[in-house]
């Protein structure tokens, strides 16, 4: 009469349901890098200042209508706007959305007050007196981008809220072979069972990993068992967690939302990037030229588009007194050509392509010279920003399984830090990287070693991309994006 034991044999498990605290709320454990995912909205301006013009911004039939006057400029109308919808001043704050001024690009930005799907059902518009100087424009009809960070895939970091979780705070710290502990300040957690490492216990958090091993489920039941240091022992309420193969979530800044990514540059030597794409024909040959030299491969019937972009490295890392050094990228077919001197001498190399002239084999330059060179390893920041063109480094978690090499040994122990090889790769690739609304290029995603739950990308940045100091970005993996973050950008390097 003590516990209730129920058959799953969709998921293979017997469930056991024992009388608990209810002090994890349903929706208590999300992805630790994103929390929730809001959804966002942008209310653009240009134009001219002319007083008594009007600009009404309605937010879900709520309007907020602000008079022009003689001595405002953009940024003072963006800014008193901002300031109606947030309540300033003794007003009622909007009950949908928090506003925030981004007066580098003259944009208004609306952040759901509630995470998840939910939140894509949020309206809003904007427009402007007849025959006024000032224009107005939205980027949608609607709050875009809210997500469920609840559904999590197998090694993803999460967090765990709830009250009266310990007694205490304190950190796991890993024992000598990178383990974390299962127990913690009298702490434990379980997910379907299993004893989950634990990063972190408190009160009223707990940070923990999602089990790699539950990656055949579509969900798990956790539930948090603490030894008080009076000796009594609660169980909390069981709740259920959907499992997903992926869903990412990007590290960023304590904040709200959309909060500064923590990116970094990724290297201090210049970098240029060519694809590898088309099919595959015998006897075809494909060149990358550097400068004046020129490095072929011809295709053999047995090759696949691997093979073609590994013999375009060999031949051009066979000459040792070549200017730069071929890498594969970690992701798709790519070549990351990379200045062997550097610092700012590094950029300018040229860099180009010839194709078979039926264009079975089709190779590409993303950059037609190496380029955006910036101190390797420093943080990104509205002081030291990202250039256009350049590789910046961003961490996550979320990505799901990777494998190695091979494509079918799996990396990552749940709960140790990741030893390596570095080159892993996601079992879903992170095929799409929004940054300013242009497509980054994916060079790498994969667990980072030193660390555990914790993905390394690496991103090249279009050189379209303009000067924005709040400039939005996300991942994506198949249909699962990651929250929303922000990201400097800078289109030309500031004064030395």
């Amino acid at each position: 009469g003590t516990n209730l034991y129920v058959a799953d044999p969709f998921d293979r498990r017997i469930l056991v349901f024992t009388l608990g605290e209810p002090n994890v709320p349903i929706n208590g454990v999300t992805n630790a890098a994103s929390r929730t995912v809001f959804a966002l909205g942008a209310v653009n301006f240009t134009g001219t200042i002319t007083a008594n013009d009007t600009v009404t911004v309605t937010i879900n039939a709520t309007d907020y209508k602000y008079t022009v006057v003689a001595d405002d400029t953009l940024v003072t109308v963006i800014q008193k706007i901002t300031d109606l919808i947030n309540g300033k001043g003794g007003g009622t704050p909007d009950p949908n959305v928090i506003a925030s001024p981004n007066p580098g690009v003259n944009q208004i930005v609306l952040t759901s007050r509630i995470g998840g799907a939910d939140a894509n059902s949020i309206t809003y518009s904007v427009v402007a007196s007849d025959k006024a100087t000032i224009v107005v424009a939205t980027s949608g009809g609607n709050l875009t981008g809210g997500q469920d960070a609840a559904e999590v895939a197998p090694g993803t970091l999460v967090t765990i809220t709830g009250t009266s979780l310990s007694d205490t705070s304190a950190a796991g710290v890993p024992d000598s072979k990178g383990n974390y502990p299962s127990t913690v300040a009298g702490v434990e957690v379980y997910f379907d069972g299993i004893k989950a490492p634990l990063l972190f216990v408190s009160p009223t958090q707990i940070n923990t990993q999602i089990p790699f091993e539950v990656s055949d489920a579509n969900g798990v039941s956790a539930f948090v068992r603490t030894v008080h240091t009076d000796g009594s022992v609660t169980n909390t309420t069981a709740v259920s967690i959907p499992i997903v193969f992926q869903n990412p979530g990007i590290f960023a800044d304590a904040g709200t939302d959309p909060r500064p990514v923590i990116a970094y540059h990724t290297s201090s030597n210049a970098i240029t990037v060519v694809s590898v794409d088309g099919s595959i024909h015998a006897n075809d040959t494909a060149a990358i030229t550097i400068e004046d030299r020129s490095y072929s491969y011809t295709v053999q019937s047995t090759d696949n588009l691997t093979t073609v972009r590994d013999g375009l490295i060999a031949s051009i890392n066979a000459n040792t007194e070549e200017k730069v050094t071929a890498a594969p990228s970690g992701q798709f077919t790519r070549i990351v050509l990379t200045a062997k001197i550097a610092g700012p001498d590094g950029n300018g190399i040229p860099v180009g392509v010839t194709n078979p002239t039926n264009n079975s084999l089709i190779l590409t330059a993303l950059n037609t010279q190496t380029c955006c060179v910036s101190v390797g390893g420093a943080r990104i920041t509205q002081e030291n920003p990202a250039l256009p063109g350049e590789v910046i480094t961003i961490y996550a978690t979320g990505i799901g399984i990777t494998t190695l090499g091979d494509g079918s040994t799996v990396a990552g122990t749940t709960g140790q830090l990741y030893n390596g090889p570095a080159y892993n790769i996601p079992q879903v690739p992170v095929d799409n990287a929004q940054i300013g609304g242009i497509t980054a290029n994916v060079l790498f995603a994969g667990l980072k070693p030193g660390l555990a739950g914790v993905y390394e990308i690496q991103l090249q940045l279009s050189t379209g991309l303009l000067t924005n100091l709040n400039t939005q970005m996300y991942i994506a993996q198949s249909v699962f994006t990651s929250n929303i973050v922000t990201i400097p950008i800078v289109a030309s390097a500031p004064p030395q």
